[in-house]
């Protein structure tokens, strides 16, 4: 029976290396036996404050739960204009950043296309483009774990249509900068740049969304909003590029409870980044500990990091 299902899956499924995602503190709390108020979880970077208070009163409010969501996304597309400052045809809403990572291979990939992936780096990226067929390049990072623009520039061949750049990147924290990604822009592909720790770096290259058409700005509400089970996340780009996308995801991708704890967060944002700054502060205070015991490098003190 075995043999007979493996045969209807695609070989590259088959052979894939999927992602391992991160267990609920239930979960981990069951297989050791403690009560889950034991866990202390920081395996996933998920905001320790948690969400706005507002999110869970709106939520118990809100009574439409039978209807389907807005399919054009326009009222949470206009929060998001709002809170970022693009306007909201440059916007496009998904379930979680995860999802604006598959409608983008879906976008621009087609058989016989490569991809470059700057390991290491999210490993997301690399599952999604592989379950799509879609060779991937691995392309190191340099020893202080930055992009190797170079070696990127040897990589790209005439079948290279898209690079993920997650910046500041995860796992290593390390910012590539401005003059670094305009160069990337310059070489053709698509460049995806992965901004979901943004609030915390304080670092963005959104504006250059009004100078290249092949930039995607991913962002994420699961961090600096602790939304991360909620699942929202959100795209900045070209307005064409919006309209392809919006064309090809699922209709009803964003859900009407996203959509309350988004307009919630919103109205509580002066009080989510006081605690994005307290992050940071401590951030800081143990990155000077570990200098402190000669655990930490001299690129990392140096302040290239960027989560």
């Amino acid at each position: 029976m075995t043999d007979s299902v493996d045969r209807l899956v695609r070989p590259m499924i088959r052979g894939l290396e999927p992602y391992v995602p991160i267990e609920p503190p239930e979960i981990l709390a069951k297989r050791e036996g403690i009560h889950p108020d034991q866990v202390i979880k920081m395996d996933a970077n998920e905001n320790p404050y948690g969400a706005s208070p507002k999110v869970a009163e709106a939520l118990g409010a809100f009574t439409g739960y039978s209807i389907y969501p807005d399919p054009f996304q326009r009222d949470i597309r206009a929060a998001l204009a709002a809170y970022t400052g693009y306007s909201a045809d440059r916007i496009i809403a998904g379930s979680g950043a995860d999802e604006l990572i598959e409608l983008v291979v879906r976008l621009t990939m087609d058989s016989g296309d490569q991809a470059l992936d700057l390991t290491p780096t999210f490993g997301m990226y690399s599952v999604t483009m592989e379950m799509y067929g879609i060779e991937v390049v691995e392309v190191p990072r340099d020893e202080d774990f930055g992009v190797d623009v170079e070696a990127i520039q040897l990589a790209i061949s005439p079948r290279t249509k898209l690079l993920f750049l997650c910046n500041p990147n995860n796992p290593t924290g390390t910012l590539t900068s401005e003059a670094e990604v305009r160069e990337l822009l310059s070489l053709g592909p698509v460049v995806v740049v992965d901004e979901t720790y943004h609030e915390f770096s304080g670092f963005t290259v959104a504006h250059l969304v009004h100078e290249y058409d092949n930039l995607v700005v991913l962002r994420s509400m699961s961090k600096w909003a602790g939304l991360a089970g909620v699942r929202l996340g959100y795209g900045i780009m070209a307005p064409q590029l919006v309209e392809y996308m919006m064309g090809i995801k699922h209709p009803y991708n964003t859900s009407v409870a996203a959509q309350i704890a988004l307009f919630a967060t919103l109205q509580d944002a002066d009080l989510l980044l006081q605690r994005v700054r307290s992050l940071v502060e401590e951030r800081e205070r143990m990155r000077g500990m570990l200098a402190f015991q000669g655990q930490f490098s001299s690129l990392s003190i140096s302040g290239r990091t960027g989560v």
